[in-house]
């Protein structure tokens, strides 16, 4: 072996453990790294922003409904769209007239929804003759009086609407409903956490932070509160429609606060 080969190998082994003491200094400082940012992991703030004790307090409060509201209309058809619309007109007006008699505002019928179109005929292929026009007219009454729901729809019934839809129920003082709710909550969630902390040997502390989940079901409030029917399509007489039975049942609002609280 010549002086220059001594030379290379030396150069090759002075080389390998310049990589093996960098390689071991990188090790080194990955390790402390990953510590450094397991420790601080586990010394962040927590959801929250904060640390301590998080709770959480849930309340149901349940009232009698005072309004009510439902969709009721009439449905006409004829071979000319004029007659159609004048079927529809003359029904409804009589519908309405019927229910402002039973203590109904003119205020508090309003029409949400009106169409009128043509049918064509699609047999044996699609064509466009014309067979009917169709008309539709529908209102949404709100009722003041529970009681008298079922009597708003047999009057407008009567007198030859031939629809009704959804019927809801709610109450004027929803937001006093949700004030008691979250009031009651806050004092479940509160009265949990000072029982955790004596349990621990540690005082409650003040709140840090609030989340409120609160919830409410202003139209369903109970077996029977909501309601569907649809009659027949033609007009119908007094003497064929029997009286109809709606139930009210309860308004339910649902109040749910979780607590991130200090501790002492």
């Amino acid at each position: 072996m010549n002086g220059t080969q001594k030379a290379l190998i030396g150069i090759v082994v002075a080389f390998c453990l310049v990589l093996a003491v960098v390689a071991g200094w990188a090790l080194g400082t990955l390790r402390a790294t990953l510590s450094a940012t397991a420790l601080e992991a586990d010394l962040r703030p927590g959801r929250y922003g904060q640390e301590g004790l998080r709770v959480s307090g849930t309340a149901v409060v349940r009232a009698a409904p005072d309004i009510a509201a439902f969709r009721i209309g009439y449905e006409s058809r004829s071979l000319r769209a004029r007659q159609a619309k004048l079927a529809n007109d003359r029904v409804m007006r009589k519908a309405i007239a019927a229910m402002e008699r039973v203590g109904v505002g003119r205020k508090d019928i309003q029409t949400v929804e009106y169409q009128v179109f043509p049918v064509w005929e699609n047999w044996p292929r699609p064509t466009t003759r014309t067979l009917f026009w169709h008309v539709l007219h529908m209102v949404e009454v709100r009722v003041r009086k529970v009681e008298k729901v079922a009597d708003v729809i047999d009057a407008a019934s009567a007198a030859g609407a031939d629809k009704v839809d959804n019927v809801h129920f709610s109450v004027d003082s929803l937001h006093k409903l949700r004030t008691q709710a979250r009031r009651m909550a806050a004092r479940v969630a509160r009265e949990k956490g000072e029982q955790l902390a004596r349990l621990m040997g540690r005082r409650l502390g003040k709140a840090m932070a609030i989340v409120d989940s609160s919830s409410s079901w202003p139209w369903w409030g109970g077996a029977g509160a909501n309601v569907a029917a649809q009659m027949t399509a033609q007009v119908p007489s007094t003497s064929a429609i029997p009286e109809s039975v709606v139930s009210a049942g309860q308004v339910v609002v649902e109040a749910r606060e979780e607590v991130v609280f200090a501790m002492e």
